[in-house]
Protein backbone atom coordinates (compact mmCIF):
# COMPACT_ATOMS: atom_id res chain seq x y z
CA UNK A 1 0.00 0.00 0.00
CA UNK A 2 0.91 3.46 -0.72
CA UNK A 3 3.01 5.67 1.65
CA UNK A 4 -0.17 8.26 2.03
CA UNK A 5 -2.14 5.43 2.64
CA UNK A 6 -0.31 4.24 5.67
CA UNK A 7 -0.95 7.51 7.38
CA UNK A 8 -3.17 7.09 10.28
CA UNK A 9 -6.44 8.91 10.08
CA UNK A 10 -5.20 11.40 12.82
CA UNK A 11 -3.26 12.93 10.01
CA UNK A 12 -6.07 14.04 8.80
CA UNK A 13 -9.17 16.69 8.77
CA UNK A 14 -12.52 14.35 9.43
CA UNK A 15 -15.44 14.15 10.95
CA UNK A 16 -16.39 12.33 14.03
CA UNK A 17 -17.45 8.87 12.96
CA UNK A 18 -18.07 5.36 14.53
CA UNK A 19 -14.12 3.42 14.12
CA UNK A 20 -13.59 0.03 12.23
CA UNK A 21 -15.94 -1.27 9.79
CA UNK A 22 -19.59 -0.57 9.88
CA UNK A 23 -21.56 -2.55 12.72
CA UNK A 24 -25.22 -2.82 13.48
CA UNK A 25 -25.20 -0.94 17.34
CA UNK A 26 -28.80 0.47 18.56
CA UNK A 27 -30.24 2.24 15.29
CA UNK A 28 -29.58 6.12 16.12
CA UNK A 29 -32.52 8.56 16.03
CA UNK A 30 -33.12 10.00 12.49
CA UNK A 31 -31.80 13.29 13.45
CA UNK A 32 -28.37 11.93 14.88
CA UNK A 33 -28.28 10.16 11.30
CA UNK A 34 -28.70 13.56 9.52
CA UNK A 35 -26.43 15.41 11.93
CA UNK A 36 -23.80 12.92 10.89
CA UNK A 37 -24.30 13.55 7.26
CA UNK A 38 -24.16 17.51 8.19
CA UNK A 39 -20.74 16.68 10.02
CA UNK A 40 -19.78 14.94 6.52
CA UNK A 41 -20.72 18.12 4.31
CA UNK A 42 -18.94 20.34 6.67
CA UNK A 43 -15.73 18.44 6.77
CA UNK A 44 -16.11 17.83 2.60
CA UNK A 45 -16.01 21.98 2.76
CA UNK A 46 -13.30 22.24 4.64
CA UNK A 47 -11.68 19.66 2.72
CA UNK A 48 -12.73 21.66 -0.92
CA UNK A 49 -11.26 24.97 0.42
CA UNK A 50 -7.96 22.81 0.99
CA UNK A 51 -7.74 23.12 -2.88
CA UNK A 52 -10.54 24.97 -4.34
CA UNK A 53 -8.37 25.32 -7.90
CA UNK A 54 -7.69 21.54 -8.58
CA UNK A 55 -11.40 20.82 -6.74
CA UNK A 56 -13.49 22.71 -8.40
CA UNK A 57 -11.23 22.33 -12.43
CA UNK A 58 -12.09 18.81 -11.48
CA UNK A 59 -15.48 19.37 -10.83
CA UNK A 60 -16.18 21.56 -13.76
CA UNK A 61 -14.82 19.25 -15.80
CA UNK A 62 -16.88 16.37 -14.86
CA UNK A 63 -20.14 17.98 -15.11
CA UNK A 64 -19.82 19.41 -18.61
CA UNK A 65 -18.41 16.01 -19.60
CA UNK A 66 -21.00 14.17 -18.20
CA UNK A 67 -23.72 16.81 -19.59
CA UNK A 68 -21.95 16.11 -22.94
CA UNK A 69 -22.44 12.36 -22.41
CA UNK A 70 -25.85 12.15 -20.77
CA UNK A 71 -27.04 13.94 -23.93
CA UNK A 72 -26.06 11.53 -26.38
CA UNK A 73 -29.53 9.48 -27.78
CA UNK A 74 -30.05 6.29 -26.73
CA UNK A 75 -26.63 5.17 -25.13
CA UNK A 76 -26.05 8.18 -23.01
CA UNK A 77 -26.84 7.02 -20.10
CA UNK A 78 -24.37 3.80 -20.51
CA UNK A 79 -21.94 6.27 -21.15
CA UNK A 80 -21.85 8.24 -18.14
CA UNK A 81 -22.52 5.06 -15.92
CA UNK A 82 -19.51 3.92 -17.57
CA UNK A 83 -17.14 7.41 -16.84
CA UNK A 84 -18.67 8.66 -13.87
CA UNK A 85 -16.57 5.84 -11.37
CA UNK A 86 -13.75 6.49 -13.37
CA UNK A 87 -13.98 10.01 -12.50
CA UNK A 88 -14.97 9.07 -8.75
CA UNK A 89 -11.96 7.32 -8.69
CA UNK A 90 -9.67 9.78 -9.55
CA UNK A 91 -11.29 12.49 -7.13
CA UNK A 92 -10.99 9.93 -4.41
CA UNK A 93 -7.34 9.49 -5.02
CA UNK A 94 -6.89 13.44 -5.45
CA UNK A 95 -8.13 14.36 -2.17
CA UNK A 96 -6.93 11.81 -0.31
CA UNK A 97 -3.71 13.51 -0.74
CA UNK A 98 -4.97 16.60 -0.33
CA UNK A 99 -5.85 15.89 3.29
CA UNK A 100 -2.03 15.48 3.81
CA UNK A 101 -2.09 19.32 2.25
CA UNK A 102 -0.77 21.78 5.07
CA UNK A 103 -0.07 25.00 3.43
CA UNK A 104 -2.71 26.52 1.33
CA UNK A 105 -1.42 27.39 -2.41
CA UNK A 106 0.34 30.12 -3.22
CA UNK A 107 -1.06 32.24 -5.38
CA UNK A 108 1.27 31.92 -8.32
CA UNK A 109 0.88 28.58 -8.69
CA UNK A 110 -3.28 28.22 -8.62
CA UNK A 111 -3.54 29.13 -12.25
CA UNK A 112 -1.45 26.04 -12.98
CA UNK A 113 -3.09 23.63 -10.76
CA UNK A 114 -6.41 24.91 -11.89
CA UNK A 115 -5.12 23.88 -15.66
CA UNK A 116 -3.84 20.72 -14.83
CA UNK A 117 -7.18 20.00 -12.58
CA UNK A 118 -8.63 18.02 -15.14
CA UNK A 119 -5.66 15.32 -15.41
CA UNK A 120 -6.98 14.69 -11.82
CA UNK A 121 -10.45 12.58 -12.97
CA UNK A 122 -8.47 10.05 -14.83
CA UNK A 123 -5.55 9.24 -11.91
CA UNK A 124 -4.58 5.85 -11.92
CA UNK A 125 -5.17 4.64 -15.32
CA UNK A 126 -1.65 4.58 -16.15
CA UNK A 127 -1.06 2.52 -13.27
CA UNK A 128 -1.88 -0.94 -13.61
CA UNK A 129 -2.94 -1.94 -10.11
CA UNK A 130 -5.22 0.97 -10.22
CA UNK A 131 -6.19 0.57 -13.93
CA UNK A 132 -7.64 -2.76 -13.92
CA UNK A 133 -9.76 -2.34 -11.16
CA UNK A 134 -10.73 0.77 -12.43
CA UNK A 135 -11.98 -0.88 -15.79
CA UNK A 136 -13.92 -3.44 -13.91
CA UNK A 137 -15.73 -0.84 -11.85
CA UNK A 138 -16.71 1.11 -14.84
CA UNK A 139 -17.63 -2.41 -17.07
CA UNK A 140 -19.79 -3.04 -13.92
CA UNK A 141 -21.38 0.44 -13.64
CA UNK A 142 -22.12 0.16 -17.13
CA UNK A 143 -23.19 -2.98 -17.27
CA UNK A 144 -25.38 -2.27 -14.81
CA UNK A 145 -27.07 0.92 -16.61
CA UNK A 146 -28.08 -0.86 -19.06
CA UNK A 147 -29.66 -4.13 -16.90
CA UNK A 148 -31.73 -0.96 -15.50
CA UNK A 149 -32.24 0.19 -18.91
CA UNK A 150 -33.80 -2.88 -20.06
CA UNK A 151 -35.67 -3.33 -16.97
CA UNK A 152 -37.39 0.27 -17.49
CA UNK A 153 -38.37 -0.92 -21.15
CA UNK A 154 -40.12 -3.57 -20.42
CA UNK A 155 -42.29 -1.46 -17.98
CA UNK A 156 -42.68 1.58 -19.98
CA UNK A 157 -41.61 0.82 -23.55
CA UNK A 158 -41.44 3.73 -25.62
CA UNK A 159 -43.85 5.88 -23.54
CA UNK A 160 -40.20 6.21 -21.33
CA UNK A 161 -39.43 9.33 -23.09
CA UNK A 162 -42.14 10.75 -23.92
CA UNK A 163 -43.19 14.09 -21.92
CA UNK A 164 -45.43 14.09 -18.77
CA UNK A 165 -47.94 16.30 -20.24
CA UNK A 166 -48.37 13.56 -22.69
CA UNK A 167 -48.78 10.50 -21.25
CA UNK A 168 -52.33 9.16 -20.92
CA UNK A 169 -54.22 5.57 -20.01
CA UNK A 170 -52.08 2.99 -19.10
CA UNK A 171 -48.85 4.77 -18.82
CA UNK A 172 -50.22 7.03 -16.40
CA UNK A 173 -49.60 3.78 -14.08
CA UNK A 174 -46.37 2.86 -15.98
CA UNK A 175 -43.99 5.55 -16.45
CA UNK A 176 -43.81 6.41 -12.97
CA UNK A 177 -43.16 2.66 -12.07
CA UNK A 178 -40.62 2.56 -14.12
CA UNK A 179 -39.37 5.99 -13.06
CA UNK A 180 -39.36 4.62 -9.32
CA UNK A 181 -37.92 1.45 -10.79
CA UNK A 182 -35.37 2.91 -11.94
CA UNK A 183 -34.52 5.47 -9.06
CA UNK A 184 -34.34 2.72 -6.78
CA UNK A 185 -32.13 0.38 -8.92
CA UNK A 186 -29.60 3.31 -9.40
CA UNK A 187 -29.47 4.01 -6.02
CA UNK A 188 -28.53 0.42 -4.87
CA UNK A 189 -26.28 0.40 -7.77
CA UNK A 190 -24.23 3.81 -6.39
CA UNK A 191 -24.46 2.05 -2.64
CA UNK A 192 -22.42 -0.79 -4.34
CA UNK A 193 -19.71 1.42 -5.60
CA UNK A 194 -19.29 4.86 -3.40
CA UNK A 195 -17.27 3.01 -0.82
CA UNK A 196 -16.19 0.35 -3.15
CA UNK A 197 -13.91 2.87 -5.11
CA UNK A 198 -12.13 4.17 -2.29
CA UNK A 199 -11.72 0.53 -0.24
CA UNK A 200 -9.82 -0.84 -3.68
CA UNK A 201 -7.85 2.35 -4.65
CA UNK A 202 -6.81 3.51 -0.87
CA UNK A 203 -6.83 0.16 1.00
CA UNK A 204 -5.62 -2.47 -1.56
CA UNK A 205 -9.08 -4.18 -0.78
CA UNK A 206 -10.48 -6.60 -3.66
CA UNK A 207 -12.84 -5.60 -5.26
CA UNK A 208 -14.92 -8.68 -4.00
CA UNK A 209 -14.50 -7.96 -0.66
CA UNK A 210 -15.30 -4.29 -1.26
CA UNK A 211 -18.24 -4.45 -3.01
CA UNK A 212 -20.31 -5.93 -0.20
CA UNK A 213 -18.68 -3.97 2.11
CA UNK A 214 -19.66 -0.52 0.35
CA UNK A 215 -23.53 -1.66 0.00
CA UNK A 216 -23.97 -2.72 3.91
CA UNK A 217 -22.06 0.62 5.00
CA UNK A 218 -24.33 3.07 2.61
CA UNK A 219 -27.76 0.77 3.57
CA UNK A 220 -26.35 1.30 7.28
CA UNK A 221 -25.98 4.97 7.07
CA UNK A 222 -28.70 5.80 4.29
CA UNK A 223 -30.13 8.20 6.45
CA UNK A 224 -27.04 10.27 6.67
CA UNK A 225 -25.63 9.35 3.40
CA UNK A 226 -28.45 11.35 1.98
CA UNK A 227 -27.80 15.05 2.85
CA UNK A 228 -24.28 15.01 0.82
CA UNK A 229 -26.15 13.08 -1.88
CA UNK A 230 -28.72 16.13 -2.26
CA UNK A 231 -25.70 18.06 -2.65
CA UNK A 232 -25.79 17.22 -6.29
CA UNK A 233 -29.38 17.62 -6.86
CA UNK A 234 -29.36 21.31 -7.25
CA UNK A 235 -27.69 21.66 -10.72
CA UNK A 236 -30.48 19.17 -11.75
CA UNK A 237 -33.35 21.68 -10.04
CA UNK A 238 -31.58 25.11 -11.39
CA UNK A 239 -31.28 22.97 -14.67
CA UNK A 240 -35.20 22.59 -14.56
CA UNK A 241 -36.05 26.21 -13.57
CA UNK A 242 -34.05 27.59 -16.53
CA UNK A 243 -34.74 25.32 -19.11
CA UNK A 244 -37.76 26.43 -20.01
CA UNK A 245 -36.59 29.74 -20.80
CA UNK A 246 -33.52 28.90 -22.28
CA UNK A 247 -32.06 25.28 -22.98
CA UNK A 248 -28.47 26.58 -23.20
CA UNK A 249 -28.29 28.74 -20.57
CA UNK A 250 -29.68 25.89 -18.12
CA UNK A 251 -27.43 23.20 -19.93
CA UNK A 252 -24.31 26.70 -18.81
CA UNK A 253 -26.21 27.07 -15.55
CA UNK A 254 -26.19 23.24 -14.56
CA UNK A 255 -22.17 23.04 -15.56
CA UNK A 256 -21.27 25.87 -13.15
CA UNK A 257 -23.10 24.80 -10.47
CA UNK A 258 -22.18 21.31 -10.91
CA UNK A 259 -18.60 22.61 -10.32
CA UNK A 260 -18.94 23.19 -7.21
CA UNK A 261 -21.60 20.61 -6.21
CA UNK A 262 -19.47 17.63 -7.79
CA UNK A 263 -16.66 18.27 -5.80
CA UNK A 264 -18.51 18.72 -2.28
CA UNK A 265 -20.70 15.66 -2.54
CA UNK A 266 -16.84 14.02 -3.86
CA UNK A 267 -14.80 15.22 -0.42
CA UNK A 268 -18.47 15.18 1.62
CA UNK A 269 -18.14 11.25 0.55
CA UNK A 270 -14.69 10.71 1.65
CA UNK A 271 -15.11 12.00 4.81
CA UNK A 272 -17.62 9.75 5.49
CA UNK A 273 -15.25 6.70 4.01
CA UNK A 274 -12.78 7.78 6.61
CA UNK A 275 -15.22 8.07 9.27
CA UNK A 276 -16.85 4.39 8.49
CA UNK A 277 -13.34 2.76 7.32
CA UNK A 278 -10.07 4.18 8.83
CA UNK A 279 -6.87 2.73 7.45
CA UNK A 280 -5.92 -0.66 7.49
CA UNK A 281 -3.04 -2.55 6.54
CA UNK A 282 -2.88 -3.39 3.23
CA UNK A 283 -3.64 -6.93 1.73
CA UNK A 284 -1.68 -7.58 -1.57
CA UNK A 285 -2.57 -10.83 -2.10
CA UNK A 286 -6.25 -9.81 -2.26
CA UNK A 287 -5.43 -7.33 -5.15
CA UNK A 288 -7.96 -7.84 -8.26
Amino acid sequence: MRAHARRSAGNRTLPAGNPGRPAAPARPSAWRRLSLGLRWVRCGWRLFLRNPWLLGGMGVTAAALLTLLGSVPLVGGALVALIAPVFLSGAYVAIDELTLQRKPVPAALRLVVLRRSPLGLVRGLHEPERAIPIMLVALYSMTASLAIHFAVWLIAGSTWSMPWNALAGLSLVTVPAAYALATALTLLLSASLVYALPLAFLQDEGLGTAVPLSFKASLHHAAALAVPVLIVLAPVVLRAIVHARSPLAAQLLGVAAGGLALPLLATSLYCSYRSLFPDAPATPGRRT
